[in-house]
């Protein structure tokens, strides 16, 4: 079985959610927040959850999100945001359900895999009752639960 899951992640167990960001696609202004890979901030370690290039498998990194287009941006660059768009990361600690999640301490992390063995999801629980489950569907992240504490 091939699971993506770092010892790191494993060793931030009862470490606090500090912060939360997810990366959308932004075109004409427009955020497509149905997917995108997510940024969590676990006591002092930042970890990016994305997907693999075979479109199917989890990739966890610890890493914080790079703009590979931040600024100062060539005109040609800046044109192909212009026309293309661009992956952009917003902050959502404090928003929602996602508030919820800060200052939870992850309790537990459990790996999805599928048939062939492949990670293809994450859930990720915390102390008080709260989990985020994360799967990669059609070379995609995808959030598919969350649930916050009381």
């Amino acid at each position: 079985m091939l699971v993506v899951v770092p010892p790191s992640l494993i060793e931030a167990v009862g470490a606090p959610i500090r912060r939360v960001r997810r990366i959308h696609y932004v075109y004409d202004g427009q955020a497509d927040t149905n997917f995108g890979p997510i940024e969590l901030t676990i006591g002092e370690r930042p970890f990016l959850f994305d997907n693999e290039a075979d479109g199917e498998s989890l990739r966890v990194t610890e890493t914080a999100w790079s703009d590979p287009f931040s600024e100062p941006l060539s005109a040609e660059n800046r044109k192909f945001v212009l026309e293309s768009g661009k992956w952009t990361a917003f902050d959502v600690s404090m928003l929602g359900q996602w508030a919820k999640l800060i200052d939870e301490p992850l309790s537990d992390v459990e790996a999805i895999t599928n048939d062939a063995g492949k990670t293809t999801g994450i859930v990720l629980r915390t102390s008080h009752g709260g989990a985020l489950r994360l799967g990669v569907m059609a070379d995609e992240l995808f959030v598919d639960g969350l649930v916050t504490p009381d």
